[in-house]
């Protein structure tokens, strides 16, 4: 069965502000090439604007051990 994760950045905006579009732009497509890299999901969809990024996966997924190889990859990287 094919699942969709979003993944939203609490704080996206500010970070934004704080270091400027174009850095933030740039992070953020590292950020999506460290998550996909390290996982086991591939990019479905982005949303740079909305801070919003989809991932699928083609197994059925244990909720609380995705949640933590999610929020582990994402706090090494950023």
């Amino acid at each position: 069965m094919k699942t969709i994760t979003l993944i939203t950045l609490t704080n996206w905006p500010l970070i934004i502000e704080l270091f400027g579009y174009s850095y933030c732009k740039n992070l953020w497509k590292e950020l999506i090439i460290h998550i996909t890299s390290k996982s086991e999901f591939a990019l479905h969809n982005e949303k740079y604007q909305s801070n919003e990024i989809y991932l699928t996966n083609e197994e059925e997924p244990d909720i609380k051990k995705l949640n933590l190889i999610l929020k582990t990859n994402i706090t090494i990287f950023l």
